[in-house]
């Protein structure tokens, strides 16, 4: 344990002693711990309906756990066994994850209930990675929910959790305890929907042992933003007039990222007494330890203080000691420079993140990246694995994965292999991709995502993003439903600052007074932070419909990008398309899932006003079409970086014609029907798919709405922004090839052109030249020219008659430098994509004519030509 929380642990105890979230000190993992349910019968006090209880494992392994009520014997106790054949609960038998104790007792009306939540189910993170597991136990013995909630609870009752077969398996724990007040301290009314106990109502649910500390119900955060700093940083995101460079949107975005953070930080507080504080203001109840580090990359990797002086930031730093407007400042000063290590990049993130025993924090590398690495070190992807290699050596794997995350987020469009090795660095770490492709403004809001879902441990989600436009004579307005659940807001709001100030409003339901956000004088850059913890001074009913509100400008319209931010107990989400790597001709699958506190949310599709939706922007034309049949010369590359011939063609014509590349839009019902044709694997069980067909090469985006209403808290409404990118593969059956055999230097040569189409028939376009390899009979493979219009030529001497020679394609989505060649044995009939493609090739240019086949058949044709006019 560091010393930092050996310091805090006494203060931590105490913070956690009041606070509606229970924790314990830091210790060795255990095998057990036990729960203190109080007699809540103090006025205006109903007793705790609920326990939610969050369990860090020391690792991601399978478990069984036993919730037994002391003093009650066998009957009272139930063991939910997670197995590799019980892997996905809500696909198996109700009872997998839900178990019934098999006992009333006297007095009760009902029977308590456990419900067992793993990863890869509603409300649990991707992947698993974070060893989370969460179990609900719903006190239905302590009141009677049909009657009033009135109280059958006489005295405390204790519960133990603890590992089948006493392993010590559990690192950390919390307990929130929730009941069924419909408003607030003082209105004992019984309603349906589940709130978080304030600390100021009472007691709640403790728990004594020896797991570490899970304040505020997450564990820690290590964070560790890898940014680009390459000389193509210094392009503008758009060709349009004014726009910004990338580098520029990426100050805004880490800033962001950073503000956001801290506002999250600053709901923690849970100060239920008065409204969080101010700046510097300590936390009535002490959060979790969180780190930050910044590294930026181009053919050199530093930290953000080897860079700029002023900042603190020479590693992993804890977020609570650091001086945010210091290190922005020092992010801001920060300009592009040389050639591109993306891999270098992640090797110093993911170094800095070590596990630590003493510690469950999550690893997260957010890697920035205008997705285009031509330096070593260079990352590269092996089934679940993350590599780096170095001048052609054998691919080493990146340090500490798991439990190292890496989210990619890139910026506009790229040609080969880019866009894919940065999606799956992110799927094979349990991560997800994002990308701006043309709206670079967005940037901030896909930070805000990443964010998101690193505290998500908790239960902090997206409940709205927006773009749009607003001006002071006509507010952009909007509104949103809150759960009875949440325990707080927070939003980001983004905007270019030269069209004036923009403020926001935000008007709690039941007549509330509104409650404004204005940037200060030295927040004027374009963004404005806010966050909001409840219960709040004077705000009776937090849980309803809010109204939101942005405003201001000079007069004209001003485009802004917002994300609105929820932690909510009751209602959790997973939404987003299923990982996989995807080409052209196939279909994206995407999934939806909504945890109604402890059971999936059924029969959202059939809920009058209620929706389980995706907006989609994909491609509307084949980007190797366009490329290839575009007649602009490529310029030259950026200062101190490098681009192959295809990116500086793609650069030169996005800058001729911004809207060469095409986008189509759809909305998407996502349905729970069992059926084939959207992608669903079975009825009813609570998980929403659709299928999206991938007709080109390119980004594709996916804004999730999920918006209804749950039984556990009430209305309401989930987002997220998704990003798939999908491959150009060759197909043999469509792609094209001319020959001649021609005479040079007294010998034979034959020269194949080849068109490369992938199963639609589109181009796979320039770029792809180290990835195309010609095979002949008895020579070495060899590397075509890209003639950056689509074909691809090849010259291959030979005596005698014309070799046999296939065409293969090496499929691996890794960076192919131009000094590449295959390693012996490595083009085979499994990477082939045509063979014998020369077979019965004519002769050629070069060659007397009286040895040109087609010669004799003008002959024949004039000479039946002469006879019949004979005739």
């Amino acid at each position: 344990m560091s010393t930092l929380l050996t310091t805090l642990a006494p203060r931590l105890l105490l913070a956690c002693a009041l606070a509606a979230w229970s924790c314990l000190a830091a210790a060795a993992p255990a095998s057990s711990f036990d729960i203190t349910v109080p007699n809540r019968n103090g006025p205006g006090q109903l007793q705790i309906s609920a326990l939610k209880i969050t369990l860090q494992l020391d690792t991601s392994a399978n478990i069984a756990v036993n919730l037994q009520e002391a003093g009650s014997g066998a009957l009272a106790t139930e063991s939910m066994v997670l197995t590799n054949a019980n892997n996905d609960c809500f696909l198996a038998p109700d009872d997998a994850c839900f178990k019934t104790f098999p006992n009333t007792p006297a007095g009760a009306v009902s029977a308590d209930r456990l419900t067992v939540i793993k990863s890869q189910q509603a409300g649990a993170d991707p992947g698993g990675a974070d060893n989370k597991l969460v179990l609900v136990l719903r006190l239905r013995s302590n009141l009677n929910e049909g009657g009033g909630c009135t109280s059958t609870l006489l005295a405390p009752e204790t519960w133990t959790v603890s590992v089948v077969g006493g392993a010590a398996r559990i690192v950390a724990a919390s307990v929130q305890s929730l009941d069924k007040q419909t408003v607030g301290a003082g209105n004992p009314a019984c309603g349906t929907a589940f709130r978080p106990i304030p600390r100021n109502d009472g007691p709640v649910a403790s728990i004594t042992g020896t797991p570490q500390i899970l304040s505020g119900g997450r564990i820690g955060v290590d964070a560790v933003m890898v940014l680009d700093r390459s000389g193509s940083m210094s392009d503008a995101v758009s060709a349009s007039p004014g726009a910004p460079t990338k580098m520029v949107r990426l100050h805004e975005a880490a800033a962001t990222f950073i503000d956001m953070w801290k506002a999250l930080r600053d709901n923690e507080c849970q100060n239920f007494a008065v409204a969080c504080p101010a700046d510097g203001g300590a936390p009535a109840v002490q959060g979790p330890v969180d780190r930050l580090g910044v590294v930026y990359f181009d053919h050199d990797i530093k930290w953000l203080k080897e860079l700029q002086a002023s900042s603190g930031i020479d590693g992993l730093k804890e977020f609570g000691g650091l001086n945010l407007a210091t290190e922005k400042t020092a992010i801001n000063a920060v300009n592009p420079a040389g050639a591109t290590s993306i891999g270098g990049g992640l090797l110093k993130g993911a170094q800095a993140l070590a596990p630590a025993p003493s510690e469950p924090n999550r690893k997260i590398v957010l890697l920035m990246s205008d997705g285009q690495q031509n330096t070593d070190p260079l990352a590269q992807v092996s089934g679940s694995q993350v590599q780096t290699s170095t001048g052609g050596g054998a691919p080493v794997a990146l340090p500490n994965q798991p439990p190292v995350q890496i989210y990619g987020v890139t910026v506009g469009t790229g040609v080969a292999v880019d866009a894919t090795i940065n999606q799956q660095a992110s799927i094979a770490s349990n991560g997800f991709y994002l990308n701006t492709e043309d709206d670079a403004a967005i940037l901030p809001n896909l930070f805000v995502q990443v964010l998101q879902n690193a505290v998500r441990f908790s239960s902090v989600e997206t409940l709205r993003v927006i773009s749009d436009v607003t001006t002071e004579s006509a507010p952009f307005e909007t509104s949103f439903p809150v759960t009875t659940g949440t325990h707080s807001l927070a939003f980001n709001l983004n905007w270019n600052a030269a069209m004036g100030s923009l403020r926001v409003r935000l008007t709690p339901p039941a007549g509330a007074t509104p409650i404004d956000f204005v940037p200060s004088t030295a927040t004027l850059g374009g963004r404005l932070i806010g966050n909001v913890a409840f219960p709040r001074v004077g705000v009776a009913q937090s849980a309803g419909v809010w109204k939101l509100q942005v405003m201001g400008g000079f007069g004209k319209p001003v485009a802004f990008n917002l994300s609105l931010l929820g932690d909510d107990s009751d209602v959790n989400s997973v939404l987003g398309p299923v990982a996989a790597e995807y080409a052209v001709g196939g279909k994206i699958k995407l999934s939806a899932q909504v945890n109604d506190l402890d059971q999936p949310l059924r029969g959202l599709n059939t809920q009058p006003a209620a929706q389980v939706k995706v907006f989609v922007v994909k491609p509307g034309n084949n980007l190797g079409d366009v490329l290839s049949d575009a007649a602009v010369q490529g310029g030259s590359a950026p200062q101190g970086d490098q681009a192959s011939a295809a990116q500086l063609k793609l650069k030169a014509l996005l800058a001729a014609d911004p809207d060469a590349l095409k986008h189509a839009n759809e909305t998407i019902t996502l349905l729970d029907n069992g059926a084939a044709a959207n992608g669903d694997s079975k009825a009813g069980d609570g998980r929403y798919s659709a299928l999206v067909p991938a007709d080109f090469e390119g980004h594709y985006q996916f804004v999730f709405l999920v918006e209804g209403k749950s039984e556990s808290g009430g209305p309401f409404v989930r987002q997220q922004i998704r990003t798939v990118h999908v491959r150009s593969l060759p197909d043999p059956a469509k792609t094209q090839y001319s020959s001649n055999i021609v005479t040079i230097d007294g010998g034979k040569a034959v020269v194949i052109v080849a068109t490369p189409k992938n199963v639609l028939g589109g181009k796979m376009g320039p770029g792809w030249a180290n990835y195309f390899w010609f095979n002949a009979q008895g020579q070495g493979p060899v590397k075509p020219k890209d003639n950056l219009d689509g074909t691809y030529t090849v010259q291959i001497p030979f005596t005698g008659t014309p070799p046999k020679v296939s065409l293969h394609f090496l499929p691996e989505p890794v960076y192919r430098p131009d000094s590449f060649v295959p390693p012996a044995g490595s083009l085979t009939p499994g990477n082939s994509i045509g063979e014998d493609i020369i077979d019965n090739v004519p002769p050629g240019p070069g060659q007397p004519w009286w040895k040109r086949w087609w010669w004799l058949i003008l002959i024949v044709l004039l000479l039946l030509f002469l006879l019949l006019r004979r005739k």
